[in-house]
C-alpha cells in the first residue's frame, strides 16, 4: 500500500472476491504498478454464479449476511490480515453483489476489532452518487465510520493507466464516470470505523 498522505510504504492487502481469470491477472498487475498486494481465492464471481452477463442481476439491496460466501471471505481476510498492517475491503457502494459480500465480511471483522480495517469506495459507481448517497450506502454495513481522503484530485494520467489495465471492462459508463471524477475534482476515499 502506498500511503499518499505521508509517502510511506506499509503492508496492506485489498480483499476481492474474483474468479481465476484475466481479471485476477489484471488486479495483480495493477497492484504491482501501484504498490499494494492483492489476494484472491478461487471463488466464482457473480457472472459465473448467476450465469448471466446482465449488470442489473449483480446489483440489489437484498440481504447478503447469510450468504455462505461471506463466511469464506471473512476467513480468508482474517488469515491475510495477520500479515498486513491494513486490510481494505470494498464498501459495497454501487450495490454490486460481490462487493457487498466482501464488505459484509469486512464489517464482521471490524465489529471484532476495527484496527487496520478500512472500506474503499468503488469507482466508477461513486461518480454517479452524491456524498450523502455514498454515506447512506456505507451506513448499510452497520458500523460507525468516517470518510478519509487517500489521494488528491483524481488525475487524467491515473485514469489512462486504469483504462489500459482494465481495457476489457471500460465502456461508456466507466468513461463518463472518469469525466465526472475529473470535472468535479473527486478524490479517492476510504471509510474508517470510528
Amino acid at each position: 500500500h502506498y500511503d499518499f498522505t505521508r509517502g510511506e510504504h506499509r503492508p496492506m492487502t485489498l480483499v476481492f472476491a474474483k474468479e481465476r481469470s484475466e481479471k485476477a491477472l489484471k488486479e495483480a498487475l495493477a497492484a504491482r504498478r501501484v504498490g499494494y498486494r492483492v489476494r484472491t481465492e478461487q471463488l466464482e464471481e457473480a457472472i459465473l454464479r448467476l450465469g448471466t452477463l446482465d449488470p442489473e442481476a449483480f446489483r440489489g439491496a437484498g440481504p447478503v449476511a447469510d450468504d455462505p460466501l461471506v463466511e469464506k471471505i471473512e476467513a480468508m481476510a482474517r488469515r491475510w490480515g495477520r500479515r498486513a498492517d491494513e486490510v481494505w475491503f470494498c464498501a459495497g457502494v454501487g450495490r454490486h453483489v460481490d462487493h457487498r459480500l466482501v464488505a459484509e465480511a469486512g464489517a464482521r471483522l471490524a465489529r471484532e476489532d476495527a484496527g487496520g480495517i478500512a472500506f474503499y469506495e468503488e469507482r466508477p459507481y461513486t461518480a454517479y452518487l452524491t456524498d450523502e448517497q455514498i454515506a447512506q450506502e456505507v451506513s448499510a454495513l452497520g458500523l460507525p465510520m468516517a470518510p478519509s481522503a487517500v489521494t488528491g484530485p483524481i488525475a487524467a494520467t491515473t485514469q489512462r493507466t486504469v483504462r489500459r489495465i482494465y481495457r476489457s471492462q471500460i465502456d461508456e459508463y466507466f468513461r463518463e464516470a472518469q469525466e465526472i471524477d475529473r470535472s468535479e475534482g473527486r478524490v479517492e476515499r476510504v471509510w474508517l470505523p470510528t
